[in-house]
This record gives C-alpha cells, sequence and structure tokens, in this order.
C-alpha cells in the first residue's frame, strides 16, 4: 500500500542549523563597494583572454582557476570552467543551472559548494575555498555527476538547501518510477552521494501527492524543485507527458502539513494541509505550467503559464499566478499595465520582482510587488536613459526576511555584442526600494550562443550576497565543442564556461561569512 505524504519519507532530512537559519534570515541590507552611476561602459579592448595561457588562435579551452580583473570594473573574476572540466566528454560546454533559471539556488550556505551544470542535465559539484586569496574552486568527485535516486532517470534542476550545509534537493525517479524529490549529502571531498553510501535520501514521492504519477517513467517532465528558506517546505511541479509545459499539478509539501496539490486544469486544490480548505480557486483560467517557485517564506507559490487551456486567461496576458498555499486564493498578473508582470522573475519572502513592460519601458523597467498585490510600487531612481530593449534574469537568493537585499541580475542585449548604453550586458543589483543600482562586471556574452544560458549569460547570486556565477561564451574566446581548435563559429560551434565574480561587499557580516568557511 502507498505511503501517505506524512510518512517518514516525507520527514527524511532532519531540522535546520538553527545557527545558521538565524544567520540568514537576519542579514541586514547589504551594500557594495562597486560603480553606482549609469554612465556607458563599453568593452575593453582587445577583450580579455580569459586564461593565463593566452588566447592564440582565436580561444583559450583551458583557463580554469584563472584570477583576473578586467579594466572595465573593477570586479575580481575567477573561472571556473574549461574544456578539462567533464574529461569524459570534453567537447561539452557548461552553464550554471541545468534549466536555464536565475531563480535556482547554486551554493550552499556556508560558500563552501557550489554546482555547475554540463551540457547536457549532469549536476558537478565544487568545492569553493574561501580562505585563500584568490578564492579557490575545485571540481569534486571527478567525472561524478548528482545520481538518480534509485531508477535510472537523469537528475537535474537542483537547488541547495538554504539552511542545512552542504545539502542539495534534486528532481528525480525512483526505483517505482515514481517521480520523487531528493536530497544530496555532499559533504564529503572524496566521493559524491549514492544511495549505497546513505548520502541520498528520498524526501517526498509526488506519487504520494498526485497517485496518477506513480510509475509514470523516466520519460515525463519533472520540473525545478525550490525550498523555502526555513528548509520545511519545498515545491515541484511534474508532469506525465514529456516537455516543459506539459504539465498541470503544482505540488508542495511541508514536513509537518503535508502535501498541496493545485491541479492548474481543473483549478482543483486538493491535500488538507493543516485543516486547509478543499475546492476550486476563485479563477476561471486554466492552463498547463511553464515554471513553479516557492516563495522563501514558504507561504506562497509563484506560477508561470505555458498554454491557456480554456481561452479564458485574460486573452494571454495572464503570465502570473500568485497562489496563497493554504488557501484557494490565486492572483492573476497581467503582463498589461498598470500590473506589468510579464518578464522574467525572482521571488523572495513576501515580495516578488520582474521586469515591467512588454518590451521593457523606460518608465517602468523593474517591479516590485507584494504576494498579496496585483500592482508593483518600484522604479529604480537611476536608470539608463532612453530606449531600453534589454532583457533580464534575476536571482534573489540572498534574500531577507525582510525583502530589504539587493536583487541581481544579467542583461542580455539583443543579438548585439557590443553593448550600447549602462546595464547592456552587466551584471548588476539593484536595491528593493530602487534607490541604488550597483554594476560589478561585464558578461562577456555574445548573445547568441547556442547554450541557452550562455546566450542570456543567466547567473545565480549566493546567499550571501559575496560571489555571482553566470554562463557566457566570452564572444566566442572559449575555444570549439570539438575540444581540440581554438577557433570556432560564434552561435554554432563555440563552447560556454561558467565563471564566478567576487563581489565587493561592504556589509562586513556578510564579508566575514565569505571568508569564515573552508573546504
Amino acid at each position: 500500500m502507498r505511503q501517505t505524504a506524512m510518512s517518514t519519507s516525507t520527514m527524511a532530512i532532519g531540522y535546520l542549523a538553527v545557527a545558521v537559519l538565524a544567520f540568514v534570515s537576519g542579514m541586514v541590507a547589504q551594500t557594495y563597494q562597486a560603480r553606482t552611476d549609469v554612465n556607458f561602459q563599453g568593452y575593453p579592448t582587445p577583450i580579455p583572454c580569459p586564461s593565463s595561457a593566452g588566447c592564440v588562435g582565436g580561444g583559450a579551452l583551458t583557463g580554469a582557476g584563472y584570477y583576473f580583473t578586467p579594466s572595465d570594473f573593477n570586479t575580481p573574476l575567477l573561472r571556473i570552467t574549461d574544456v578539462n572540466t567533464y574529461t569524459s566528454n570534453s567537447s561539452r560546454s557548461f552553464a550554471t543551472d541545468c534549466g536555464g533559471s536565475a531563480e535556482a539556488n547554486l551554493f550552499d550556505v556556508t560558500n563552501t559548494r557550489f554546482y555547475v551544470c554540463d551540457g547536457g542535465t549532469g549536476v558537478h559539484i565544487f568545492g569553493l575555498d574561501t580562505s585563500v586569496n584568490p578564492p579557490k574552486a575545485t571540481l569534486l568527485y571527478g567525472t561524478y555527476t548528482l545520481a538518480s535516486c534509485g531508477g535510472d532517470g537523469s537528475t537535474g534542476n537542483a537547488f541547495f538547501s538554504f539552511t542545512q550545509p552542504k545539502l542539495i534537493y534534486a528532481a528525480a525517479w525512483n526505483q517505482r518510477k515514481d517521480p520523487v524529490i531528493c536530497s544530496y549529502d555532499v559533504s564529503s571531498t572524496s566521493s559524491g552521494p549514492t544511495l549505497a553510501n546513505g548520502k541520498i535520501k528520498q524526501v517526498v514521492d509526488l506519487a504520494d501527492c498526485v497517485p496518477s504519477l506513480a510509475g509514470v517513467g523516466t520519460s515525463t517532465y519533472l520540473g525545478e524543485v525550490s525550498a523555502s528558506g526555513d528548509d520545511q517546505t519545498v515545491a515541484a511541479y511534474p508532469s506525465a507527458t514529456n516537455g516543459q509545459g506539459s504539465g498541470t499539478y503544482v505540488v508542495i509539501v511541508n514536513r509537518k502539513l503535508g502535501c498541496r496539490v493545485w491541479n492548474t486544469a481543473t483549478g482543483f486544490v486538493s491535500g488538507a494541509y493543516g485543516g486547509a480548505p478543499l475546492g476550486s480557486v476563485g479563477i476561471a483560467d486554466r492552463f498547463t505550467v511553464h515554471n513553479v517557485r516557492l516563495s522563501k517564506a514558504g507561504t506562497y507559490a509563484k506560477v508561470t503559464i505555458q498554454n491557456c487551456v480554456n481561452n479564458n486567461c485574460n486573452s494571454g496576458l495572464n503570465q502570473t499566478y500568485i497562489w496563497q498555499i493554504n488557501s484557494l486564493t490565486v492572483l492573476p498578473i497581467s503582463i498589461a499595465s498598470p500590473e506589468y508582470g510579464g518578464g522574467h522573475q525572482a521571488i523572495g519572502y513576501n515580495e516578488w520582482i520582474n521586469n515591467g513592460g512588454t518590451p521593457n519601458s523606460p518608465n517602468q523597467p523593474f517591479d516590485i510587488r507584494s504576494v498579496s498585490s496585483t500592482v508593483p510600487s518600484f522604479v529604480p531612481t537611476l536608470y539608463p536613459s532612453g530606449s531600453n530593449p534589454m532583457d533580464g534574469h534575476w536571482s534573489w537568493n540572498n534574500d531577507n526576511s525582510g525583502d530589504t537585499v539587493p536583487f541581481f541580475g544579467t542583461f542580455s542585449n539583443g543579438t548585439s555584442f557590443a553593448p550600447s548604453q549602462a546595464w547592456n550586458d552587466e551584471i548588476v543589483a539593484l536595491a528593493p526600494d530602487g534607490s541604488v543600482s550597483w554594476r560589478f562586471a561585464h558578461t562577456y556574452a555574445s548573445n547568441q550562443s547556442q547554450s541557452f544560458s550562455a546566450r542570456y549569460a543567466i547567473g545565480n547570486v549566493s546567499q550571501d550576497g559575496s560571489f555571482y556565477l553566470w554562463s557566457t561564451d566570452w564572444d566566442g574566446m572559449l575555444g570549439n565543442t570539438n575540444g581540440v581548435s581554438a577557433a570556432c563559429t560564434i552561435g554554432t560551434s563555440c563552447r560556454a564556461d561558467v565563471f564566478m565574480a567576487v563581489l565587493p561587499v561592504s556589509d562586513s557580516r556578510a564579508a566575514s561569512q565569505r571568508t569564515a568557511h573552508s573546504q
């Protein structure tokens, strides 16, 4: 007989580390010793070579571990990957999150572990030593990639815990071919987690929450996992068929309350969840799901639409839905004025941010709003003037319980490599009250890479706001995907790699956290 969602599998992971949680939730608003102007900054001439071995022949296949500071900004950069990082397949490029999302959580809470993805779905674990200068990143476990959870499906879309050091969550399939969420203990520096060594544990079988998912098999789709700030709640969106956008289940699992499921095709919410009401949500929209992210407070889910299935989604204008998990209340957010709910997004504890207009308007470049409101309240004080077609991907893993910590992102600039105004192809952070923005580095992305993450220079900030990882093809200067030639054709055969910016944190507690740990 199938276990219920309140079984020991749901409670497989121990309680949070209280001291670590206290630090994260009490973090003061961070500031940075970085540029705050909006004056145009072009690329250096020539483009800096990301390798100590030089770029003879047009590119640098090697260079992992190279630490350098380009002349355009004063932020040190560390190249994380190169052609030798994954020796079983030297042609592979590397990226941040496997799903191409800036909303993933790539760093553990101690800054001693992070992950990157290869050109497939392989999750590679790195150790980070911040007690040395420059910081040292080391690939752990050789060619190991994050293992399955008992089934034969690959594991991707990983998410580090906000509270438990060196613990990562990922979606996978078990031996019954049910979709599951598992945890992976990556505390070892010598051997990766497996079922046999006890470092992989099933957190929840999602078929316990949605019985029709039992035995669906590994050819189905299993969307991103996200976790709450206190580590008590996780979210995912499994599908009985393959392909992102095919699913209709928003699944929330709390360690004490069990499962809560919103079926977006029928509108019905199941799972008593500590006495929460059952029944249909208060909107008529029915749709398939593109993305689900849990608020850091664990009380709301941000759900983005893939396709409307009943022609009742406000003529296609509703892109985002905010679900109050213990209720039947769902707020649809239109991409039109005055909601401006379009663009890429990130959710904090009780607020979420996104790009504004469609396309972005100089008068509404960013929005921030409460999870209980449809109308935004934020426009940055300093914003580059003129027409601005830039698209941004946003990361807020460093957020605190007051939603006062800066959020981070990278801007892409259409298909043009060279920036034409401030923020083009840059890593930036913005204070949530709009009072200041910080500029850290250029991404050097060509905006034409065949790698999704590298094309848009998608990045992720560490939990203490000290480091930023991003994907880039570095203007085609990282060598050829054949793993041999330095020369390549942008958009066709150029490799992509992951780089890390060492952010100039002014906040003393964040800075001390950055240097307090080693592997």
